[in-house]
């Protein structure tokens, strides 16, 4: 987790603009937009959730970094066994959106 959030923290840190420490208020605001985001997708037919990501992730800013993390996060490895296991790949991708979020919203204010 240390290690993918700190990639998501170099390829934000490679923009125009430094990267402001983010307050608890911000963290706060952004994981209530995520879980919301949970809660909808909860109530929906599993064979429905792909189409629905594909519309979420067209308007998502950051859709490309998101990308990115989700299919090294997913990827199976080459050999031994997977580091993290495939139960926790949803929360880890979860937590790394909120990471992308909380960075993304920065300059909106």
């Amino acid at each position: 987790m240390l290690y993918a959030g700190t990639v998501v923290w170099r390829i934000m840190s490679q923009g125009a603009l430094q990267l402001p420490k983010i307050s608890k208020r911000r963290l706060k605001e952004v994981e209530r937009k995520n879980n919301q985001m949970l809660d909808y997708l909860v109530g929906e037919p599993a064979d429905e959730i792909p189409g629905i990501m594909k519309i979420i992730m067209s308007g998502y800013n950051q859709h490309l970094i998101l990308e990115h993390i989700s299919a090294k996060v997913m990827k199976e490895p080459d050999k031994g066994e997977r580091v993290i296991r495939e139960e926790n790949s949803g929360l880890l991708i979860y937590c790394l959106k909120t990471v992308i979020d909380c960075f993304d919203g920065v300059w909106e204010r």
